[in-house]
């Protein structure tokens, strides 16, 4: 799936134009069933953004996997836009609860802390 998606963005988004270009490689689609595809997107600017690039993006993949029942469908999550909205301190904090050791290295290199 994630092959296809970036075989789209490879095809029709010019490198010049950076927004549809992160817009797409940003994103990871995922197979909901056989003929459903669902990208879920954090602003309401990129769900607008990405519902306009909509029906060239579905007859691509129509193409691609050889299956005109695939519906691609777009999900707004505020929960994915507030978790973009981290400040830097909360990153973080976010990012040492994944990776403890990453404190220790911040630590022992004596660099300071977001």
């Amino acid at each position: 799936m994630k092959q296809a998606w970036i075989a789209y963005a490879d095809k029709y988004i010019p490198p010049t134009n950076r927004i549809e270009s992160a817009l797409i490689r940003g994103r990871e689609p995922i197979l909901v069933s056989e003929n459903k595809i669902e990208v879920t997107v954090g602003s309401k600017a990129h769900y607008e953004e990405l519902q306009k690039l909509q029906p060239a993006i579905l007859n691509f993949l129509k193409q691609f996997f050889g299956n005109a029942e695939i519906i691609l469908e777009i999900a707004y999550s505020e929960k994915e836009e507030m978790a973009m909205m981290q400040s830097k301190s909360e990153w973080f904090a976010s990012e040492v609860s994944k990776n403890p050791a990453l404190q220790e290295l911040i630590t022992n290199l004596q660099l300071r802390e977001c």
